[in-house]
């Protein structure tokens, strides 16, 4: 199958670049031994082949096979194709390759039109065989009603587990790592911090505050981040898993072929297990906080709102820190206006001498509508909100990765180069050549795992928190019945009718009045007998 490319690298008068394609397993340890072992593989393979040049590895985890949206090194190796870059894609079998016919199908048939062959290991056959098509379809329907098989096995298995009190902590959870047997065991360095969030919490301290306390000692997040989040100060508190208790199957898998999870809302039969693992919070302390919350939590229902004179108004601690100067970075305190004895937000430097001349002051019942009006805006969006918080987040893996990725790529390149510089050579330099291959594997190990490497992003993680609240949202006309915090983190006044919501972790030196916004919208208000609009959208920080 190989002679017909052989026949094109003569004409060209160059090597074909050819790659390998694989899913290991989503095991983070089997998935790196797994990965290694066929980068071996297949660096043997290809580096051998007088006539092929070694463009790469693209590996997924093994759980993504069926789709492939969630398969982005699988995307990635199918641009690079489509573009010229790659001629042939070697992988073991059709279902490593997909296992979702349509995918498949329309896969080949965009390589083949480009001239592009892959080649089935397991299969023994390749894509430019115009016979192949039938045997495709079938091989491709087998792997698709196995991985329909597998989901069964996966739920049945968990329901045994539910039952026998058998359940699985995800290893970022703040305070836990595992142990060479994979259970759990407390992280004391991490598990100091979460008694502190407790104790603090015990001790009415606000949330927000607590967020300060942990980025002022440096803190990092589960997910390896300096910002702290209310969300995730709440979500920790929440979660029953300090005390040693765990809720199995809060989520699950609601499509096999999409790998989908929502909340479970009685879908599926649930089990709460107690002292199953290491407790890093006692009992009682545990109790004492999961009152307060609730107690916080009727209480805000009932009283946020407090009288002000003839006028009601929210919490100050609602606005706290979260309207920055863009001009001058300090934070918006609320005060009464004495001329119009409206409520306002007003930049702190400016409470008693004007020291930051572009700040405007901000009338908050006009904040209140834009906040709400936001909200509905994202409502009516949610799908390309959705796609917004991931690109912004692939924004961030990809200038986080980028750099390294560049000069691992030209150095193999420059070593790829030598090797087929040394193979026109009449002088055999064996030892040469073998050195040289030995260092485009390790290379390419290395630049494997930085393509398959995931960046913690909590944005990310606080997906569903920003979206239940975007739904909550549907219906509702008054602040006081949202936690419009969780989802906005900071406010940038560009000026008195320009505000820019920030959904993210807020980062001083991301501030950029002229930034493009999205999910834009516009109210109006009135000011004496003047009509003003008011202009806000979001921006989101990574």
């Amino acid at each position: 199958m190989n002679e017909l490319h052989s026949l094109h690298a003569i004409i060209e008068g160059r090597k074909l670049n050819v790659c390998a394609y694989c899913r290991v397993s989503s095991n983070k340890d089997e998935q790196e031994t797994s990965l290694i072992e066929q980068i071996d593989f297949y660096s043997d393979l290809i580096l051998n082949n007088p006539q092929w040049k070694f463009v790469g590895i693209y590996a997924d985890d093994g759980f993504s096979g069926t789709t492939i949206v969630q398969r982005k090194q699988f995307k990635q190796m199918l641009n690079k194709a489509l573009n010229g870059q790659i001629d042939i894609i070697i992988t073991k079998s059709i279902s490593r390759f997909a296992r979702n016919v349509t995918d498949l199908l329309s896969s080949i048939h965009e390589l083949r039109v480009k001239g592009v062959e892959v080649i089935f290991e397991r299969e023994n056959f390749s894509t430019l065989d115009m016979k192949s098509d039938t045997m495709l379809t079938i091989y491709a329907k087998f792997a698709e009603e196995e991985a329909e098989s597998i989901s069964r096995n996966v739920k049945w298995r968990k329901e045994i587990n539910k039952k026998n009190g058998i359940y699985f902590i995800p290893t970022n959870l703040f305070g836990y790592t595992k142990d060479k047997f994979n259970k759990m065991i407390i992280n004391e360095k991490e598990a100091y911090w979460v008694r502190k969030i407790f104790l603090m919490y015990l001790e009415k301290i606000p949330v927000k505050r607590i967020c300060q306390f942990l980025e002022e000692n440096k803190v990092l997040t589960p997910l390896g981040n300096k910002n702290w989040q209310v969300s995730t100060i709440r979500s920790i508190l929440r979660n029953e898993k300090y005390v040693g208790d765990c809720l199995i199957q809060k989520k699950f898998v609601e499509n096999p072929l999409t790998h989908k999870k929502v909340l479970n809302r009685g879908e599926m039969s649930q089990a709460y297990i107690s002292n199953g693992h290491p407790a890093i919070i006692e009992r009682d302390l545990w109790d004492k906080v999961q009152q307060l919350i609730k107690l916080r939590r009727e209480k805000f229902k009932i009283n946020n709102l407090v009288e002000c004179g003839n006028e009601k108004t929210k919490h100050t601690s609602e606005w706290t820190y979260f309207a920055i100067c863009p001009y001058c970075y300090k934070s918006f305190g609320l005060k009464t206006s004495y001329s119009t004895k409206r409520k306002i937000l007003i930049d702190s430097s400016n409470r008693d001498v004007l020291t930051c001349m572009d700040s405007q002051t901000i009338y908050v019942d006009v904040l209140e509508k834009a906040i709400l009006q936001q909200m509905h805006i994202l409502y009516e969006n949610l799908p390309a909100f959705r796609k917004a918080i991931s690109d912004a987040y692939e924004s961030q893996k990809d200038t986080f990765l980028e750099n390294k990725k560049i000069e691992l790529e030209n150095k193999i390149s420059s070593l790829q180069e030598r090797l087929i510089a040394l193979d026109q050579s009449k002088e055999s330099n064996i030892e040469l050549k073998q050195e040289l291959k030995v260092k485009v594997k390790e290379l390419m190990r290395e630049l494997s795992k930085i393509q398959t490497q995931n960046v913690n992003s909590s944005i990310i993680d606080n997906l569903s928190t920003y979206v239940s609240i975007i739904k909550q949202s549907k219906n509702i006309n008054d602040l006081s019945d949202i936690s419009f915090r969780d989802l906005f983190s900071k406010m940038i006044p560009v000026k008195r009718n320009k505000l820019i919501f920030v959904i993210g972790n807020f980062d001083k030196s991301k501030i950029n009045i002229e930034a493009k916004t999205l999910f834009n919208g516009t109210i109006t208000y009135k000011e004496r007998a003047t009509i003003f609009t008011c202009e806000f959208g979001i921006v989101i920080h990574a």
